[in-house]
């Protein structure tokens, strides 16, 4: 089970009642928020991971919520996935350009969606263990993982250091630092 912290911002009570037992059935915290002012209070609140965040809420709006999660530094590692009965590319490059990290429209497959969380979840801890990886290794070796700058294999080589991160047990802080 992976105990990480998922807030459910949507106001519709069947697909909140979907997300909220897919996510404890896969071992997820959750939290819901009926609306954007809401789902801001408790992204301060609850901490999530993760934020499933619906487009258009009451109060405010998915990508109002979402611009002001981008806003806040000590929200910066808060992962958006935006849903949204609208498709088009227009709505959808609204989203991200919001800063949405994923899109998902309405109606959506519950499988592809938990798939979805999951990779996000993944990448951002890859991201964070990378990080703390390059921190620690700038103070033993010059230049740290400069070299990976710039790489075309950059996210190859970020895997393999996530993967040697992770199985660190000297550098269990990562999550915390």
């Amino acid at each position: 089970m992976s105990g990480e912290r998922i807030l459910i911002a949507e106001d519709e009570p069947g697909i909140v009642a979907s997300l909220e037992f897919l996510m404890h059935r896969n071992g997820y915290e959750t939290r819901v928020a009926p609306d954007g002012a809401q789902a801001l209070a408790l992204v301060g609140e609850f901490r999530p991971d993760l934020v499933i965040l619906d487009m258009m809420l009451p109060r405010r709006s998915g990508d109002d919520v979402c611009r002001e999660i981008r806003r806040r530094p000590e929200w910066r590692r808060t992962l958006v996935l935006m849903l949204s009965a609208r498709g088009g590319a227009t709505e959808i490059d609204r989203g991200l350009s919001a800063g949405a990290d994923d899109y998902v429209t309405k109606p959506f497959s519950l499988m592809e969606l938990l798939a979805r969380v999951g990779a996000q979840v993944v990448h951002e801890a890859g991201q964070a263990a990378a990080e703390h990886v390059e921190r620690h290794d700038d103070q033993r070796r010059p230049g740290g993982y400069s070299w990976l700058a710039g790489n075309p294999l950059d996210y190859q080589y970020q895997a393999l250091i996530v993967d040697v991160a992770v199985a660190c047990t000297v550098c269990s802080d990562w999550r915390s630092s």
